[in-house]
C-alpha cells in the first residue's frame, strides 16, 4: 500500500495505490452520527481541527480530543464550552509560537498536529484496514511565515525549520517513514494522468494558509523520466503566505468587524476613545481570540459597552468572544466567499448574534484588490528565474482558485483556454500517493 497524505490548513486527505494498479484511491471519512447530523455523508477530506473536552481526562490525565468533523460537532453541542483549535499548519514556520496551555496541560504545535494527522490515520485504518509507517506528505513550496526574500538564506532556514516540525508531528502520529515532496509537484503528477502530450504546466495550488507555483514539465517522456531516475523535472518554484484564509480575513475585516464595533469610540475621562484595535486582529487567528476569553477582557468589553457610541455592536463582540463563536464566523464568511466566486452578491448571515451583510462581488475584489497583485507579482517572479519560458498550460487547485479575481491573473497572462481545474481539494493527496508508488515501490 503506497499512502500519499495531504496535511492542509482547512482540509486533509489521504490517498492510496495498492500492489501494480495505477488507479488511486482516497479514504472516505465517516463521522459518527450525532443529534445535529444524525446520518453524517461520508466526505474525501478530513477537516484539520481538533476540540479539547473542558470536563473528560484520558488516561493519561489530558484533556480528551476529537477530531475532524467530530471536533466541530462537539464544539457546537458544548455551546462555547471546552477549546476549538484550527489552522495549526499556519504556524510551522514561527519560532515564536512553540506551545499553548489548555486546561493546565501544555501541547507543543506538534503535538496538536499529530492529533489531526493520528486521527486521519484512525478513520482511515477503519476503512483500509492496517496501514503502513511510510507515506510521501505534502508541503508547501513556502510555508507561511513574515515575509522574507525569496531564495534568501533565512527563507530557506524557516522552511527547514517548519518542515523538521511536521516531521515529528507525521512521527508521532503513527508515519515513522515520511518522505516529502512540494504539494504543487504532487498536484502536477496527478495532472499527468489526463495529458496525452509533453508539455510545461504551470501548477497554482491554493491552500488556507498558503499559495504555491510550481512550472513543471509533464506528459509521456517526463513521465518516464520520473519513473527511472526519482526525480521531476521542475523548471521554477515560487509562493507566498496569500491564500484561502488571507481572503476570508479581508471579509472579516471589511464586512463584519464594524458590526462588532469596529472603527467606533466610546467615552473616556477627558473625551473619547477608540475602541481598541487588538481585539479585531485577535479575530484572525485561532490561538490568539483564544486569549480574548478573559476575564479581564470580557470586564474590559462591559465598561466599553457602557460608554460607547454602538453599545450594541459591542455586546455582540463580547457575546462572540464569550460563547466561542469563532468557528462559526469564519464558516459563515467562507460560505459568503464561495458564494461571491458563483454569484455577483451575497449575503453574510450569522444569525447567533443576528447580522445580515449584503456584499457584492465588486466589493470583494475592491477588498482583495493586493492580495490578488501580490499572487500576479509572484507568478511574474517565478517565470523570471525561469527565462520567461512558453507555458503550455496552467492547471489550479485549491478552492481559492475559483475566486474569479483570482483566476482573472492567469486568464489575462496565459488565455482563459490554457487553465484547466478539477478535484480542488484533493489532486494533491492522489498526486503524492502516485509518487509513494515512485519513492518506495
Amino acid at each position: 500500500m503506497f499512502l500519499g497524505l495531504d496535511f492542509g490548513t482547512t482540509n486533509s486527505a489521504l490517498a492510496r495505490l495498492v500492489d501494480d494498479s495505477d488507479a488511486v484511491e482516497l479514504v472516505r471519512f465517516t463521522p459518527p452520527p450525532t443529534r445535529l447530523l444524525p446520518d453524517p455523508k461520508s466526505t474525501e477530506t478530513f477537516r484539520s481541527v481538533m476540540w479539547f473536552d473542558p470536563d473528560e481526562r484520558g488516561p493519561d490525565r489530558r484533556p480528551l480530543v476529537t477530531t475532524g468533523l467530530k471536533a466541530i460537532h462537539d464544539y457546537i453541542e458544548a455551546a462555547g464550552a471546552g477549546r476549538f483549535v484550527q489552522s495549526v499548519k499556519s504556524h510551522l514556520a514561527s519560532k515564536t509560537f512553540t506551545s499553548t496551555m489548555i486546561f493546565n496541560a501544555k501541547y507543543t504545535l506538534e503535538d496538536m498536529i499529530a492529533l489531526v494527522v493520528a486521527g486521519v490515520r484512525a478513520e482511515a485504518a477503519k476503512v483500509w484496514g492496517p496501514l503502513p509507517g511510510r507515506v510521501v506528505a505534502g508541503r508547501p513550496v513556502h510555508f507561511v511565515r513574515d515575509d522574507l526574500e525569496e531564495g534568501s538564506a533565512t527563507a530557506a532556514a524557516a522552511d527547514a525549520f517548519a518542515e523538521d516540525r511536521l516531521r515529528i508531528a507525521m512521527a508521532a502520529a503513527g508515519f515513522d517513514d515520511v518522505v516529502f515532496e512540494l504539494e504543487p509537484v504532487a498536484a502536477a503528477a496527478r495532472w499527468e494522468q489526463r495529458s496525452k502530450r509533453d508539455e510545461l504546466v504551470l501548477i497554482a495550488d491554493f491552500g488556507g494558509g498558503t499559495t504555491d507555483l510550481c512550472l513543471v514539465e509533464v506528459g509521456p517522456a517526463a513521465r518516464k523520466k520520473a519513473e527511472r531516475d526519482g526525480t521531476r523535472q521542475v523548471v521554477g518554484t515560487g509562493g507566498l503566505g496569500i491564500a484561502g484564509d488571507t481572503l476570508d480575513r479581508r471579509i472579516l475585516h471589511n464586512a463584519m468587524s464594524p458590526k462588532l464595533g469596529w472603527g467606533s469610540r466610546y467615552r473616556v475621562l477627558g473625551g473619547h476613545a477608540d475602541v481598541p484595535l487588538w481585539l479585531y486582529t485577535s479575530l484572525s487567528r485561532w490561538h490568539t481570540l483564544s486569549f480574548l476569553k478573559s476575564r479581564k477582557t470580557l470586564n474590559l468589553l462591559d465598561e466599553i459597552a457602557a460608554t460607547a457610541d454602538d453599545p450594541t455592536a459591542i455586546s455582540s463582540l463580547r457575546q462572540l468572544i464569550d460563547e466561542d463563536l469563532s468557528y462559526l464566523l469564519h464558516r459563515s464568511v467562507e460560505r459568503a466567499k464561495v458564494d461571491l466566486s458563483k454569484h455577483e452578491e451575497t449575503v453574510l448571515k450569522f444569525p447567533e448574534i443576528e447580522v445580515e451583510i449584503p456584499i457584492t462581488r465588486a466589493q470583494f475584489n475592491g477588498w482583495i484588490k493586493d492580495d490578488v497583485q501580490k499572487i500576479d507579482d509572484a507568478v511574474d517572479a517565478v517565470l523570471e528565474r525561469a527565462g520567461r519560458p512558453k507555458v503550455d498550460r496552467v492547471f489550479m487547485t485549491g478552492g481559492t482558485s475559483m475566486v474569479p479575481a483570482v483566476r482573472k491573473v492567469f486568464a489575462d497572462r496565459f488565455g482563459a483556454d490554457r487553465l484547466e481545474g478539477g478535484e480542488e481539494l484533493v489532486s494533491v493527496a492522489q498526486g503524492l500517493a502516485l509518487r509513494a508508488k515512485q519513492v518506495f515501490g
